[in-house]
């Protein structure tokens, strides 16, 4: 390599290195923003700085301040003038948060309020439109609304179509099918 090669390879190292380090100043005072929006138009300008499209403060400001007007509740003294404001919410918007699995998992076993107490199904009625045994001497049955359950347990019921059956919640999530006015019961699964 010659020293021409060398002296370029060297500057430029050296000016991405510096600019490197700006960069992880002008973050850390974008971490250090407390208000929300001021934080993102700030990690905004630094992310157009490193990818070479610079736009001046002046011109982000003025863009801002004409889409955003001021909060009345926002304090005097944490507002610079330099950053721009929060939006102005005629109502109030609600965000139902979306939640994963993970967030839901044992969520049945939280102590439910009164009014979901009260709208919680505790038993349906459906007529039965085809009851077939399986192989092992298990009943399928289908429903007039299209649903599909299947017995879980080894009991004996006699069904046949278009009688009308009651299913009811039991202990520990399990669903119980039993014939209208009867007392005797088989646990069911559903398929579809």
């Amino acid at each position: 390599m010659n020293k021409k090669q060398f002296f370029a390879t060297s500057l430029v190292a050296l000016l991405a290195f510096n600019t490197h380090a700006d960069s992880l100043n002008d973050l850390q005072k974008c971490a250090a923003t407390k208000d929300s929006l001021t934080r993102l138009v700030c990690y905004d300008q630094v992310m157009k700085v490193l990818n070479g499209a610079q736009i001046p403060q002046s011109v982000v400001n003025k863009q801002v301040k004409q889409q955003i007007s001021v909060r009345a509740t926002e304090p005097a003294k944490t507002v610079d003038s330099a950053a721009p404001l929060r939006p102005v919410s005629s109502k109030a918007i609600v965000v139902k948060q979306a939640t994963t699995k993970d967030e839901d998992f044992g969520q049945e076993h939280l102590a439910k309020t009164t009014a979901e107490k009260n709208n919680e199904i505790k038993e349906v009625v459906f007529v039965v439109k085809t009851a077939k045994q399986t192989a092992r001497d298990l009943w399928l049955i289908t429903f007039e609304n299209g649903q599909v359950w299947k017995q879980s347990d080894s009991k004996y019921i006699k069904l046949s179509a278009g009688d009308n059956v009651v299913l009811s919640k039991g202990m520990l999530g399990a669903i119980y099918l039993k014939k209208d006015q009867k007392n005797r019961k088989i646990r069911v699964k559903r398929q579809k």
